[in-house]
């Protein structure tokens, strides 16, 4: 070896990959992040297909910008000792532009030197550079076991400026448990290397644009399962379609461009008995060693999944637990070639899974196999075995799927049976038929007192999913003082119950009182138990206006439920829309649209009925802010239609109240009293002494506010708004009190009386609270309050609440013609606008869009005029005729 001529294998082996310019910067993984500042040693350790050469070769390029020295090597099944200190030399001369790494090392292997001194030689070097240096070694999981005891070496002996990244397809059996002690060691799994859902998102649309909308992204997401491989092996298969949403709402990794991948670039060159193998294995969810054999036939099965997990980017992890997944676009690729054998045989694999399953225990599971294998008298045997402990977990939709291929007789067989399958109904769309099921257990005397006391809460939740609150107080008030002997989690139930109705009283610390007191005995495993008492309490919150503390207190429920349970159950979409309310309200609206997304059919079908429409509410409000009027009302339509297919007023009410707020705020004056006007025809029908009565009508009376304010009728506004802030007080609804107080100021202001006090007082609330978004969402109906502030922004220009007069702007079909095409209907009025010298949110409240339809329409007018600033596209638009005379 030289130093003059470099050895080509270590060039190559100390050639960094090409990062591309587009590649996602991982935030959360920063090199410079505080995860992994500190560290000396960082093992990167997952199987193939989760990016562990692409997140290097981002430290990397941080590093550098940092000013380290950064050497890489990639290490194979090739190296020995002295090839591998030999590319450790080339790769620090590369790095640090000092010769002295190889003719030192190069001399000790020349002379025959023991297999460490060369790496000393290495270290002392490291050193005496003094500068902070940074060894990547990749591939670290085929360096043979000498190699191996050389890089301990090097870690044990390792200078202070010196940090060593180690990157593997499985766990190197190195002993750094001191380093871990003193907090210099840190490990990347393939947990923390999957694309979160915020990151998918942003690669597909840096890579689609607007080709693709926010729901796609979640499909893909959760198709690919935050694996790097699958989502770029789905982009190369969905670019090329026209629409992009139909393609990947229609996609199958068993079909097309996938089905090929998968045959030609994983199965081609594997004998045929292990694809064989790992078609028969496609049937399980996850499975284990001792499974797959069982159901396969494969004796080597132990040694089979070794070599398939370090070599072939198939499975999601199985690194550090016994249990192994696919990832779902391969399995769904081997289910498909499954598919394609004969029926037998597909059921005869089940039927095996079965028998293992249910003879470990693994009751749902062996379940699922055996309806699968056509043994339906045993799989519901085993589902009716471990209904009612699935019910309490909370995987209310998977039960649902169940209860609705189980007959009827099946689940009266048993009364616990029953019981779960009671419970499942009772929290679903489907109440009736729980109030059915436990009719004759309700009834029957002789039945055990604590099945009896289970039935009446079972029933009183549906009472509750039916919108008939009043009935829970009465229907649990002969239990009152048993719960005390009752079970953690029924004691739980029932404190749940009894504190929506304290909610409704007005009582809401009361209510969180008796959750608080029940919930801490309730096990961690009861996800619906637990779920449901950390909602009520998060309720309580938002029913009062604390949303602050609503969101303080439901951010971590709501991580842990997706974690538990999955994003796409009951519990956690019940969590998500409070907890999507609370952003919104304070402000933080990518926030909210990122924990309610792809939740809303959920919640319809098994959700509280105030989950489902604070989801409603709060989609609406986020597409009409984004400029999407029409998909905001076809929402609001959808609830009102929901409403009277259940035949369940909250919701029609809230649908169109919902709509006069809207109306209301954008000026739309004669849309917001039809919405009102629907409003008071039923208004007659609602139950003025009931709990749900009371909170309708307040709403009912506050539209008829909307519609007096959207007409100028600011006298009746008045006398309307004054007496519904009683109500709100009564009933603690801190939101609306928060409103009345607002628009009663804007009332006043408008009648020429004493208004800042009122004005004073909302503000003042809305900060304590939290509710920034209370006061700002009404910014369009007011104008100058004398250079007076709201939630630290001024209020926009006056502009009365009536559609704005466009004086400025031409005919469209003059603009048409001047334009020639080149500027749109929207963009041309907000040029017109620009043209009077109106800033981004003085534009946005004179045409009723959002701030960030405003700041999109102007990014186009800049380039479409080749213009550097606003005042540059008006004098563009001037010069080509676009504009027509001075203003």
């Amino acid at each position: 070896m030289t130093t003059e001529t470099a050895n080509p294998e270590f060039v190559l082996k100390s050639t960094p990959p090409r990062v591309p310019k587009d590649q996602l910067l991982r935030g959360r993984l920063s090199w410079d992040g505080e995860e992994l500042r500190h560290k000396t040693i960082i093992e990167v350790i997952a199987p193939a297909g989760f990016g562990k050469t692409s997140l290097l070769g981002q430290w990397r390029r941080e590093a550098l910008n940092l000013g380290a020295l950064v050497a890489w090597l990639t290490l194979d099944d090739r190296d020995d000792v002295a090839r591998f200190t030999g590319g450790l030399a080339y790769s620090m001369r590369v790095a640090s532009g000092r010769p002295t790494f190889e003719r030192a090392v190069a001399q000790l292997i020349r002379q025959g030197s023991s297999d460490f001194e060369g790496l000393t030689a290495w270290l002392a070097e490291v050193a005496n550079l003094g500068a902070e240096t940074v060894l990547i070694l990749d591939e670290a999981q085929s360096a043979p076991d000498a190699v191996q005891q050389s890089l301990l070496y090097l870690i044990l002996n390792a200078p202070p400026n010196l940090r060593v990244v180690l990157a593997s397809r499985k766990a190197l059996q190195l002993p750094l448990s001191s380093f871990l002690a003193r907090g210099l060691y840190a490990s990347v799994g393939a947990d923390r290397l999957r694309f979160t859902r915020q990151e998918t998102a942003e690669i597909l649309k840096a890579r689609f644009k607007d080709r693709i909308d926010a729901e796609s992204c979640m499909r893909l997401h959760e198709k690919a399962a935050g694996w790097p491989l699958g989502l770029q092996l789905a982009m190369v298969v969905i670019e090329r379609q026209a629409d992009l949403n139909a393609a990947i709402a229609t996609m199958d990794a068993a079909t097309g461009d996938l089905e090929r991948y998968f045959l030609e670039g994983l199965l081609r060159d594997l004998e045929p008995r292990i694809v064989e193998f790992l078609v028969r294995i496609s049937i399980l969810d996850a499975f284990r060693v001792d499974l797959c054999a069982f159901v396969s036939g494969c004796e080597d099965a132990p040694e089979v999944l070794a070599r398939l997990r370090d070599s072939l980017p198939i499975f999601a992890d199985g690194l550090t637990t016994d249990w192994i997944r696919f990832h779902p676009m391969v399995r769904e690729f081997l289910a498909g070639q499954l598919r394609k054998r004969p029926d037998a045989e597909r059921q005869s694999l089940h039927g095996r899974a079965a028998r293992w399953f249910a003879d470990h225990g693994m009751r749902e599971a062996a379940a699922d196999q055996a309806l699968a294998a056509g043994e339906d008298a045993l799989a519901y045997g085993l589902i009716s075995e471990c209904i009612y402990g699935a019910a309490l977990e909370g995987d209310h939709v998977r039960l649902m799927y169940w209860l609705e291929r189980m007959p009827p007789e099946e689940l009266e067989r048993h009364p616990r049976t029953l019981l779960g399958a009671a419970w499942v109904l009772a929290l679903s769309d489907r109440h009736q038929e729980a109030t059915r099921l436990i009719a004759k257990m309700r009834g029957n005397v002789a039945a055990p007192v604590e099945v009896r006391f289970e039935s009446d809460l079972i029933n009183s939740a549906a009472a509750y999913f039916a919108d008939r609150i009043d009935e829970v107080e009465s229907i649990l008030a002969p239990w009152k003082g048993h719960d005390d002997s009752a079970s953690p989690p029924l004691k739980a139930i029932y404190a749940n119950c009894t504190a929506v109705a304290q909610i409704y009283c007005g009582n809401p610390e009361r209510a969180r009182h008796l959750i608080r007191a029940a919930y801490v005995d309730v096990p961690a495993g009861m996800h619906a138990v637990r779920g449901w008492a950390e909602w009520g309490i998060g309720f309580s919150y938002l029913w009062e206006g604390h949303v602050q503390l609503a969101q303080e207190w439901l951010t971590e429920p709501c991580r842990r439920a997706d974690d538990a349970i999955g994003r796409r159950n009951g519990v956690s979409a019940m969590l998500a829309s409070a907890l999507a309310m609370a952003h919104w309200e304070m402000g933080e609206t990518d926030a909210a649209e990122d924990v309610l997304l792809g939740r809303l059919d959920v919640l319809e079908h098994v959700s509280a009925p105030e989950a489902i429409v604070m989801g409603y509410q709060v989609a609406a409000r986020l597409a009409r802010m984004r400029g999407q009027d029409r998909r905001a009302l076809d929402l609001l339509d959808n609830l009102y239609a929901l409403g009277e297919v259940r035949k369940m007023p909250r919701y029609c009410v809230a649908g169109l109240f919902e709509q006069a707020r809207m109306h209301m705020i954008q000026g739309h004056a004669q849309s917001c009293l039809d919405a009102c006007e629907r409003l008071e025809a039923m208004a007659p029908d609602l139950e003025t002494n009931t709990l749900l009565g009371r909170l309708l009508l307040l709403r009912v009376g506050l539209a008829r506010g909307y519609g007096a304010i959207a007409s100028g009728a600011w006298e009746e506004a008045l006398a309307i708004l004054e007496p519904l802030h009683d109500e709100t007080e009564k009933l603690r609804r801190g939101r609306e009190g928060v409103e009345i107080k607002f628009l009663a100021a804007l009332a006043r202001r408008h009648r020429g009386l004493e208004w800042k006090t009122r004005l004073d007082e909302a503000v003042a609330v809305a900060d304590i609270f939290g509710m920034r978004r209370a006061l700002n969402y009404m910014q369009p109906l007011v104008g100058e309050w004398a250079n007076e502030e709201v939630a630290g922004e001024e209020l926009v220009p006056e502009r009365p609440p009536v559609p704005p007069r466009r004086t400025a702007a031409p005919p469209a079909h003059a603009t048409a013609a001047r334009t020639g095409g080149l500027l749109t209907a929207k963009e041309e009025e907000i040029l017109q606008l620009l043209r009077r010298n109106l800033s981004n949110k003085q534009i946005a409240s004179a045409l009723s869009i959002s701030d960030e339809t405003v700041k999109w329409h102007v990014k186009n007018l800049f380039v479409k005029f080749n213009a550097g600033s606003r005042r540059h596209v008006v004098d563009r638009a001037l010069m080509l005729g676009i504009l027509s005379d001075p203003y």
